[in-house]
C-alpha cells in the first residue's frame, strides 16, 4: 500500500506539470497576434502556479480543504482538459482525465489531498 501512496504522490505532480506544459503550449498555439502568443503563454503557467501555490499546495497558509479543495482541483484539471480538446487532441484529454479522477481517488483514500 505504501508503494501505491508513494506513485500516486508521483503521479499528482506529473499532472500538475503537464498541466502548466499544456496551459503555456495552448497559449502559444493561439491564432493571435504574436505578442499577445507570448503572453498568453506565459501568464497561463504562471498564473496557474500562483493559484496552485496559494490555494492547494500542502504547506499553504491559505491552503483549501475537503470539498472546496477537491473542486478546484476538478475545475483546474477539467479546464485543461478542456484546453487539450481544443487544441484538438481528444485521445490526450481522455487520459489526463482518466488519470486525474484516478488520482484524486487514490489521494482521497489515502487522505493526501
Amino acid at each position: 500500500m505504501h508503494l501505491l501512496k508513494i506513485s500516486n504522490l508521483g503521479l499528482s505532480f506529473l499532472l500538475e506539470l503537464y498541466a502548466l506544459f499544456v496551459s503555456g503550449y495552448w497559449g502559444l498555439t493561439l491564432k493571435v497576434d504574436k505578442p499577445l502568443k507570448f503572453m498568453f503563454g506565459l501568464s497561463m503557467p504562471i498564473v496557474l502556479m500562483i493559484l496552485w501555490g496559494i490555494l492547494c499546495a500542502p504547506s499553504s497558509v491559505y491552503r483549501l480543504s475537503g470539498f472546496k479543495l477537491i473542486a478546484l482541483k476538478v475545475l483546474i484539471f477539467g479546464g485543461i482538459t478542456l484546453l487539450l480538446v481544443s487544441m484538438d487532441y481528444p485521445k490526450q484529454a481522455v487520459i489526463f482525465a482518466v488519470l486525474v479522477v484516478i488520482n484524486l481517488l487514490v489521494s482521497s483514500y489515502f487522505k493526501t489531498l
